[in-house]
This record gives C-alpha cells, sequence and structure tokens, in this order.
C-alpha cells in the first residue's frame, strides 16, 4: 500500500495562522484601550464650568422673522440679531450679566439697525459634572432706535441645551420668545439661536 506525504509544512502554517490571529488580538486590544482612553478624556477636559466664580463671555446669533401689530395695520418683516454677553456665576449654576442686541432689519419700512441693552439670567439644571447641559433664563433689555425716538423695552423668556467641548469652550442652542408692548404696537417674536459661550476663572495670583 502506498501512503501518500503531504508536502506542506504544518507547523509552519499553525505558526503563521497563530502569529496572525495573536497579531490581529493585539491590535483589537490596542484599539479598545485607546478608545476608552479617549473616552476617559473627552469626560475628564469636557465637564463643564458652571461653578460660582467662573464668568461666561460669549454670544449667539439668529436670523428670524415676526409680525407685528400697529395702528398702520400688521406688517412682516425678517431680521439678523446678534447678541454678546457678559455674567458671572454668583452661585453654582446660576449666572447674572449683561448682554447686548444688535439687530440688522430687512424690510421696506426700516433701514437702520436697532441696540438693545440690558440683564439677564441664566439657570442651568443639571450637575456642574455634565458634559451635556440643559438652561433657562430671562433677560430684560431696553431697545435704543437711532433712525427714530421710538424706544422701548422688551422681555425675553429662553430655554436651551449646551455642549462642552473642554472646560472652556461650550457651543448652545437656544429657544427665545420676546415680548414688547408699547402704545404704538404689540410684538411678539420666537426664533431659534445658535452661539457659543467662553467659560474663565480669575486666577489667584497668591
Amino acid at each position: 500500500m502506498k501512503i501518500e506525504s503531504d508536502s506542506s509544512p504544518p507547523n509552519r502554517l499553525n505558526s503563521q495562522h497563530k502569529t496572525t490571529y495573536f497579531r490581529k488580538k493585539e491590535t483589537m486590544n490596542k484599539n479598545k484601550i485607546s478608545l476608552v482612553l479617549i473616552a476617559i478624556f473627552l469626560y475628564v477636559t469636557a465637564n463643564s464650568q458652571i461653578n460660582k466664580g467662573y464668568w461666561l463671555v460669549g454670544g449667539n446669533g439668529s436670523f428670524h422673522s415676526n409680525q407685528t401689530e400697529s395702528e398702520l395695520g400688521i406688517s412682516k418683516s425678517s431680521n439678523i440679531n446678534i447678541s454678546p454677553n457678559i455674567g458671572y456665576f454668583i452661585v453654582d449654576k446660576f449666572a447674572i450679566g449683561l448682554m447686548g442686541d444688535i439687530t440688522f432689519p430687512n424690510n421696506s419700512g426700516s433701514t437702520f439697525p436697532s441696540y438693545n441693552f440690558g440683564l439677564f439670567l441664566r439657570k442651568y439644571f443639571l450637575s456642574t459634572e455634565k458634559t451635556f447641559n440643559f438652561f433657562g433664563g430671562g433677560s430684560y433689555l431696553v431697545s435704543i432706535n437711532p433712525g427714530n425716538s421710538n424706544n422701548y423695552g422688551s422681555y425675553n423668556a429662553t430655554v436651551g441645551g449646551v455642549a462642552f467641548l473642554n472646560t472652556s469652550v461650550a457651543f448652545e442652542g437656544i429657544f427665545n420668545y420676546g415680548y414688547s408692548n408699547t402704545k404704538y404696537f404689540v410684538d411678539n417674536r420666537m426664533e431659534f439661536k445658535i452661539g457659543f459661550q467662553i467659560h474663565l476663572v480669575r486666577r489667584n495670583n497668591n
């Protein structure tokens, strides 16, 4: 009886397969460790800074349309709005400050921008350790219109969400409702704003 022998080197092939398997397994383990380290890094570096003693510097912008009722009837317009702000956390998760509001009109009835200045309040709802947070607030602004003498005050209520990229910078989205009521008109405004905030703390040199 003739016995055929296999000329291929089984030991070498098995060794190669084992080496490839362990290399793949080692690569997968390294990838898992890298993902865990990245997650830990993001968690540590992205914790929010909304504690007492921090400053809040930033702003937001929007494009919105509104409807105004006046003695002349109902008019519609669209505007571009920029709102810078600076605030201070007097306690954890609660800030007060000053804000401005510049509106550039896009309608035939007015070509002058309007300027608004006033106070704002903001309250964060979740823990100071959260990377994502929700907040609510309000503001009262006084309008100054260079084109005419019709200056007035407006009330604003806001709710929004914020995502902290690191310990200093955060992006935010805001829903804002504004209301003004004067002897000449009643203005109701709803808008969505996108902006950013920089969280700073004064260093103690002592």
